[in-house]
């Protein structure tokens, strides 16, 4: 049987951001080519352009080709691939004015059209960011006249020390006047370290530094002031959240100052609700010896009556507090928040997908906990879920499994459904301590009612350079899969596989993981249906432990001094970056405007379209072509 019923067919995976100064790659797959073809993938715009020349790709492979990108001007994109060597057949469907129905034959008829060439163009994103810069001064807080001593370390993507680049710096004083500049410095080992003197009388408030490198600039501030720093401290304690139904809480707020004595004094607290449409302020004085409680009632001091509605996500409460030392007359000011809810518990489908797949099994992980995220008592009451598959909840006694009574272990439920293939819709409902809950699922959709599901066939922890094992499942038979793994916004990895086993029983595949795809990385994978030339994917997001090319350790200082995770080498031992610094800068290169790891999701409840073009890739190819609520930077034609 062939893969593509014997109608050569192409597909193209390629990102929809341009990096500058870094390798392109795009992944093409080919079906059932007579013979070998040539394939030309290029990147172009703005005066510049990279070209991989003929590539040849064989009848039945997948093959990444690169394409070098240079320290290119902010502009527009595209990649334009093109393939020669065989007719190509593309099929669109046609009366796009008639609603889809999935999951069934919806009466849509397809146009085919037969060349011997194929074409195809993906506008891109631009992305000038292609190094990462960690700023350091030696105190957050300077008076008058003192030296800040300050330092940049910069490094590639994979936290290797960029040299050979010109780094430049400036200052701003805190009425962003520059005060100073270095142009066209070079960097050893990485870093480099400058000081700045200042003035017997320098503008006060929060001065700047800045640094670019290969254009992208990063900053950070400090504070210049000739005020001595309070020398007491105030604590704020509250409850994380309150209920609609029991709104009562205790602020208590505690001032001392650095030799533990009690402050004297005056206190204002005001509460404010984020709420823009219903802004609601609260404003007290209380006398403060050391501490001072308070009793509030967030509903009736912030008149929130009982039509206002309260979603899942709660309403945050702002609290400010400031104190007045009546000795010195100084005064400090903190802030802390607390989240009103409806319910004191939530449950939610957490580590899998919301999405369900008809005529697979699906697994479902539900936490139970309440608003702060703590797991309810593993010697608490059962759970009772139920589930079935249709709006009138009296029938879901047809499902056998349902209901299922199950006590949850810190705070967690596991079960496996296993939906018929022909349904619609698919309900769950959990019952817990008196209260129902509506589990938020929805139905996986493709045009042909065809799945495809890919799972960790482990759950241990992946540190860079192991193999991760995955598994995946069909509704029907697969010829050949293709697999793409994205990384830092970037194909990392990509392989076919030519299935000859029964995938009723699963087929497990590795994949080796690489630098680029720490600290969380996204599987593609997809098969070409024989019957009608369908696309059918599904993804799945892994987390990899990054390796620091420097080994990463936890340095001990003084106040005083810079403290966080050291980047050690033989040249420079005292450059310190903390951890959460480094993991935040490896995510920033995963996307362009809007991170697809700010979802999370493990499955996309959509169309395969939309599982690309939500990964951060274009997909093009030339068999039934149905778009949905995909963006405008997708274009296909022949």
């Amino acid at each position: 049987m062939k893969a593509n019923g014997g109608k050569p067919m192409y597909v193209v995976v390629a990102p929809k951001m341009l990096r500058l100064n870094t390798d392109y790659h795009i992944s093409v797959s080919l079906y059932d080519m007579p013979a070998p073809i040539e394939v030309n993938a290029t990147v172009s715009g703005w005066g510049h352009s990279v070209s991989t020349g003929a590539v040849t790709v064989g009848t039945a492979e997948s093959k990444v080709l690169t394409l070098a990108i240079g320290d290119w001007p902010r502009g527009y994109y595209q990649m334009h691939v093109m393939g020669t060597g065989a007719n190509f057949t593309k099929h669109d469907v046609i009366d796009d004015k008639k609603p889809l129905h999935w999951g069934r034959d919806d009466g849509r008829s397809t146009v085919a059209i037969t060349t011997n060439i194929f074409k195809n163009q993906l506008m891109l994103t631009f992305m000038e960011k292609c190094v990462s810069v960690f700023i350091q001064t030696d105190k957050a807080v300077y008076k008058p006249g003192q030296k800040v001593l300050f330092r940049a370390v910069v490094v590639n993507p994979s936290l290797i020390p960029k040299d050979n680049i010109p780094i430049d710096i400036y200052i701003e004083d805190g009425n962003g006047k520059r005060v100073n500049e270095w142009k066209q410095l070079n960097a050893k080992n990485g870093v480099i370290s400058e000081e700045l003197q200042l003035s017997a009388q320098p503008v006060l408030g929060h001065w700047t530094i800045g640094v670019t490198a290969l254009r992208h600039n990063t900053t950070k501030t400090f504070i210049v002031t000739d005020d001595v720093l309070p020398t007491f401290d105030v604590e704020v304690v509250l409850p994380t959240y309150v209920t609609r139904n029991r709104p009562e809480m205790v602020a208590l707020v505690k001032a001392f100052d650095t030799n533990g004595k009690a402050v004297k004094g005056e206190l204002t607290l005001y509460i404010a609700n984020k709420d823009h449409n219903n802004p609601r302020i609260l404003r007290a004085k209380e006398t403060i010896d050391g501490s001072a409680t308070l009793n509030i009632d967030l509903i009736d001091d912030l008149q929130i009556d009982n039509s206002f509605h309260l979603d899942e996500s709660g309403l945050e409460i702002d609290f400010t507090v400031r104190v007045r030392d009546a000795l010195t007359g100084k005064q400090l000011t903190r802030h802390k928040t607390v989240m009103l809810y409806e319910r004191d518990l939530k449950i939610e489908v957490v580590k899998t997908s919301m999405a369900y797949k008809p005529g697979l099994k699906n697994t479902f992980v539900v936490k139970v906990g309440t608003q702060d995220g703590k797991p309810v008592p593993d010697s608490g009451p059962q759970l009772n879920i139920k589930y079935g598959y249709s709006w009138d909840k009296t029938d879901w006694k047809e499902c056998k499994e349902s209901p299922l009574l199950v006590t949850p272990i810190n705070g967690l439920i596991k079960f496996d459904v296993f939906p018929p293939k022909d349904i619609e819709r698919m309900g769950v409902k959990a019952e817990y301590m008196g209260q129902t809950y509506d589990i938020a699922i929805t139905k996986a959709k493709t045009r042909c009612g065809q799945y495809l599901q890919v799972v960790r066939a482990d759950t241990t922890d992946i540190t860079v350079g192991q193999d991760v094992k995955f598994v995946v499942n069909a509704t029907e038979p697969i010829i050949r899969l293709v697999c793409e793994v994205m990384g830092r916004g970037d194909i990392a990895w990509a392989k076919s596989f030519d299935i000859h086993t029964n995938i009723n029983a699963g087929y497990e595949f590795t994949v080796p993981t690489l630098p680029q795809m720490a600290p969380l990385a996204r599987l593609l994978c997809h098969y070409v249906r024989p019957d009608d030339q369908e696309v059918v994917a599904d993804a799945l997001d892994f987390d990899v432990e990054p390796v620091f090319r420097t080994p990463v350790q936890t340095v001990d200082t003084k106040p005083e001094e810079l403290a966080g995770v050291g980047l050690n080498t033989r040249h420079n031992p005292f450059v310190d970056i903390s951890r959460e610094e480094v993991m935040n800068e490896l995510k920033a290169y995963d996307t362009d405007s809007e991170s697809y790891h700010s979802r999370r999701w493990s499955r996309h409840w959509s169309a395969t379209v939309n599982i690309f073009d939500d990964s951060g890739v274009g997909m093009m190819h030339n068999g039934v072509n149905v778009i949905i609520l995909v963006s405008d930077v997708y274009k296909e034609r022949l």
